[in-house]
């Protein structure tokens, strides 16, 4: 989860995205003093790997494996019961 390899996710993806993402979160004391007005959420995904989301504006980014995310897209990390 380095700076450079993120995902864009776009603005109408983001809630879906990040509810269905993280199963705890980090506490972001790294984060807390940045100055430029992004809003970090990090911690632990459904499926066990650290994951880290990134918000400023409009522009919302994810980092972590792309499986994860494909699977959050395909609706997979949903129990079958409430799959789309």
């Amino acid at each position: 989860m380095d700076g450079y390899n993120y995902t864009p996710i776009p603005p109408e993806e983001a809630s879906c995205v990040i509810a269905h993402l993280f199963v705890e979160l980090a506490l972001p004391c790294s984060c807390c003093k940045r100055e430029d007005g992004v809003i970090v959420i990090q911690g632990t995904a459904y499926d066990g790997t650290g994951a880290r989301i990134t918000i400023k504006g409009e522009e919302v980014r994810y980092y972590g494996k792309q499986r994860t995310l494909a699977a959050i897209r395909a609706g997979q990390c949903r129990p079958p019961a409430i799959r789309p």
